[in-house]
């Protein structure tokens, strides 16, 4: 009886302990079942995103239309008196640079949730702008960090493969490998030094058998590739991969009313979202797309300030006639440090940099003064 039964018990075992497809499927499980909660959370970090900033922007718009307002009906009214006009014109001001400084930390720190979990240490985050300089060009200047550096990263656009992308494309950069692209000419950085990124790879590259050999010989450390070697203790700023994204309009389809009043305004580029990392491939293709959705909004925040200050008429005038008032007590505010900048800040950056294909829009002047306190 017990013989005649055997096969079915053997069946049986078969299908409860040792089924096969249960270990792969289980692996699958442990591989998917992860991805997929992070695809949730980053998911979930993204409507965070939209819903703060949604409040912040109606916020930030509304405020400083309200105190626009007040502004331009106490230089229409009668017996204006000219520190009264500063105080509201302070008042717009600081308005639109703490609060804009605050928003964009904000999503700083959104972005550094949106990363959460990928590696140890995190990216650092970094926003951008440009200016035109009459004699160097266009340059890079630093608006706000997460993190604060102990160098200084403003440079000509052109001198910065990232940036240079950018302008000549209106796409964003993305690179997973500088010390290969760096080697291999095709990625510049002030920072960077290209020879030795050369020697670098090759020490990097070389098979494990040819290390061992060479094993007692000192080799080249990444950090020593960059100019601030030495002097920069902060071994996150020796970075190998990088991901830019543009402030733009580029993705938006705009009425003829609108691009009739701004020229150019399909192309144009208010800054620079920048982001990276100490190690290789650490940015994916999803986090491009990640990227506009925090650059779109930041940029928002950017031309809701021109609306107000260099697009403004009202704006316009007043500080027309109170420029050299303004300037004196802004010195005096910022100290001799902001002195050396006077000559710079004398130009107007009411203007969109003409490309063969985009439009750099210089950042503000009273944005810069706050920046450069």
């Amino acid at each position: 009886m017990l013989f005649k039964q055997t096969p079915d018990i053997c069946k049986h075992a078969a299908k409860v302990y040792f089924r096969p497809f249960r270990a792969y499927k289980e692996l699958e499980d442990m591989v998917v079942a992860p991805a997929q909660n992070n695809y949730e959370k980053r998911l979930h970090t993204l409507k965070k995103v939209c819903c703060f900033n949604q409040g912040a922007i109606a916020q930030y718009f509304y405020i400083a239309s309200e105190y626009h307002k007040d502004l331009k009906e106490y230089v229409n009214g009668e017996n204006v008196q000219t520190f009264k006009v500063e105080r509201l014109m302070d008042r717009l001001i600081d308005y639109l640079n703490h609060k804009f400084e605050e928003y964009t930390l904000k999503n700083f720190n959104l972005l550094e949730e949106y990363f959460e979990g990928r590696d140890n240490v995190s990216p650092r985050f970094c926003l951008k702008g440009n200016f035109k300089e009459d004699r160097t060009g266009d340059s890079v200047i630093t608006v706000f960090r997460n993190k604060k550096v102990s160098y200084i990263s403003d440079c000509a656009i052109q001198k910065n493969t990232g940036f240079y992308h950018i302008k000549t494309t209106g796409r964003h950069f993305l690179c997973n490998d500088i010390p290969k692209a760096a080697a291999e000419g095709k990625y510049h950085n002030p920072r960077l030094l290209n020879k030795k990124s050369i020697d670098f790879c090759a020490s990097r590259d070389k098979s494990i058998f040819l290390k061992v050999i060479e094993s007692k010989k000192k080799r080249l450390n990444w950090a020593e590739c960059w100019e601030d070697y030495g002097k920069n203790t902060d071994t996150s700023s020796f970075y190998k991969s990088t991901l830019i994204v543009p402030l733009t309009l580029l993705n938006n389809v705009l009425d003829d009313d609108f691009t009739l009043r701004m020229p150019n305004a399909d192309r144009l580029i208010f800054g620079f979202l920048c982001m990276d990392h100490v190690k290789e491939d650490y940015f994916e293709e999803s986090d491009v797309s990640a990227g506009y959705v925090f650059a779109d909004l930041m940029s928002i925040y950017l031309f809701t300030r021109r609306l107000f200050t260099e697009i403004s008429k009202t704006y316009n005038d007043v500080d027309k006639k109170l420029s050299a008032h303004l300037v004196e007590s802004q010195i005096k505010k910022m100290g001799k440090v902001i002195a050396n900048y006077t000559d710079i800040y004398e130009t107007k950056s009411q203007r969109a940099d003409a490309s063969s294909y985009n439009h750099l829009y210089d950042l503000d002047e009273c944005l810069l003064h706050y920046i450069k306190k």
